[in-house]
């Protein structure tokens, strides 16, 4: 080879990686894994433009006697928000104030995990909540009163509520029979549908909830019942009570469910948990089977069913919708350290972890704003920066927040040769400049798992300028303070064939959004 033949050869090259929006792959290898996964993504929220920073978290309410297991939102008027810990439902503060004492407003239960409804009729807005043990609980907007309901079998409580048609439906624990309530009644006498005949694996009826389908006729809307074999029945019409007027229109299997508040509504589907993975069943409805067969979890599936394996049975799957992002956050209990978070991208089917929130029990969403109940206290989240805990009896710490990722490993110029990787510069939008650590892993192997720090708020883009500091020991200067992408060339010493770009963000004030990096290196048969 001549000298200006190997001269051109090592001449550098530049790539840019966009950032993995298609989320968490647990499922690929390494070596055949596309470059828009990710290895590993905590904290990231997997947004269509960018992966952004979680927020962090504060204190709504503190000083509940125990685990809040239940957070209810009562949606009329201007909202009021309870929480169910210690058997009994307090009225929470209006805002976020860790100085305002939750106040009782109804005890004697003897479970905090409820299932709840809000439902409309002539009397205004009834708050409705059953947990399967004590008669059920309603607020009106003034006071707690429990439901009187008369007609179950065997002297059962409801456990799950559902409206359809100005209608309270609801199940009770250990059984298959579904009960009704009269249009906009919120008590009085029940009345059965026996399931049972229709159910083949037996079990209980789970949970109940809605499907909007458009068949080609209009849309046309669905009461669904899950048993805990994972057999659904799908009913249609007005009035159960007339079979001109209401009818089973459709049966149908999928895998068992995780629990009562395994589903959740998102747009006209139903969205659940189950123990092969997270599917929407509105295309079982129109006879769209690919829907379920590709579950949502199917880039997740390995880490998926250990989850399943290990939190099948236990109280605290939960599943909310995050409107305000377009997100759902989903609450999954472990044998050993309480709960793990993931957070899921229904539009792009993009899966992220969470860390720092595994105290959570239940999540709900209120006014647009993310909760979560916890030990003695309801948290709101997905707010600034920190995550505000307790630090002691009475005094609380803000934690940062760390959001970490490692990309899929790409191969530029090819995989049949080296490169030196030798300079990396990421693209992370804020408008206060967070911290960036970043650095490489080659040959599909995951060996470095802290990097150094590239972007600090400390010197705020006062890094290496041109001309004026020694070549190859610091780190480029951006240009202004705005909102805008923090972004500088850092140096780096990846040697191998193939390469994966580790990130770790920690946001300052505002959070951080990543969308990409630019890597140079260089290509020799000599490395």
């Amino acid at each position: 080879m001549t000298l200006a033949s190997d001269a051109a050869q090592r001449r550098s090259q530049s790539v840019f990686l966009p950032a993995p929006l298609l989320g968490l792959n647990t499922v690929d290898a390494p070596g055949i894994m596309t470059p828009e996964y990710a290895l590993q993504l905590t904290n990231f929220l997997p947004l269509q433009n960018g992966l952004e920073t979680r927020g962090g978290s504060l204190p709504w309410a503190v000083g509940l006697p125990g685990d809040v297991e239940s957070v209810l939102p009562w949606t009329g008027g201007t909202g009021h928000l309870f929480a169910a810990s210690g058997g009994a439902i307090y009225r929470l503060p209006e805002t976020p104030d860790m100085q305002v004492e939750p106040i009782i407003q109804l005890d004697g239960f003897t479970s905090n995990w409820f299932q709840h409804v809000n439902f409309t009729n002539n009397g205004g807005t009834w708050l409705w909540a059953c947990n399967g043990e004590d008669a059920p609980a309603m607020y009106n907007g003034t006071e707690w009163q429990r439901a009187a309901i008369t007609g179950i079998s065997g002297d059962k409580q409801p456990v799950h509520v559902a409206v359809y048609q100005n209608r309270l439906f609801f199940c009770v624990p250990g059984s298959l029979d579904m009960y009704y309530l009269e249009t906009d009644a919120i008590q009085g006498a029940a009345s059965k549908l026996p399931l049972g005949a229709y159910f083949d694996r037996g079990g209980e009826i789970l949970l109940l909830g809605n499907v909007t389908v458009d068949g080609g006729y209009g849309p046309d809307d669905y009461l669904i019942a899950v048993t805990s074999e994972g057999e659904i029945a799908s009913f249609k019409g007005r009035n159960p009570d007339s079979a001109s007027s209401g009818a089973m229109v459709g049966r149908f299997q999928i895998a068992r469910p995780m629990g009562r508040r395994s589903a959740v509504k998102w747009a006209g589907d139903l969205v659940i948990m189950t123990e092969h993975g997270v599917a929407g069943i509105s295309g079982m409805l129109s006879n769209e089977l690919a829907g379920l067969v590709q579950a949502a979890t199917e880039k997740i599936q390995p880490t998926w069913a250990q989850l399943a394996r290990n939190g099948y049975g236990r109280n605290g799957w939960d599943i909310c919708v995050y409107h305000r992002r377009g997100l759902m956050f989903l609450n999954i209990p472990t044998p050993y350290t309480g709960s793990t978070q993931y957070v899921f991208n229904p539009t792009t089917v993009a899966w992220a972890d969470v860390a720092g929130w595994e105290e959570a029990l239940c999540f709900v969403e209120y006014q647009g704003q993310l909760l979560a109940g916890m030990k003695g206290r309801v948290q709101l989240l997905d707010v600034f920066t920190n995550d505000v805990k307790p630090d002691g009896i009475d005094s609380f710490v803000g934690y940062p927040v760390m959001s970490r990722l490692n990309q899929a490993f790409v191969q530029p110029a090819g995989g049949g040769v080296k490169k030196q990787y030798t300079l990396m510069r990421p693209y992370v939008s804020a408008s206060v400049q967070p911290q960036v650590n970043m650095g490489l892993n080659t040959d599909n192997i995951i060996k470095t798992f802290s990097f150094p720090r590239i972007l600090s708020p400390v010197d705020d883009q006062e890094g290496m300028k041109w001309n004026e500091y020694e070549w190859n020991t610091s780190v480029w200067a951006t240009s202004d303070n705005s909102w805008n992408l923090r972004t500088r060339w850092a140096t780096s010493n990846g040697v191998g064939y193939s390469v994966s770009v580790g990130l770790e963000v920690t946001a300052n004030i505002t959070s951080a959004t990543y969308t990409g990096c630019d890597l140079q290196y260089i290509v020799s048969n000599a490395l």
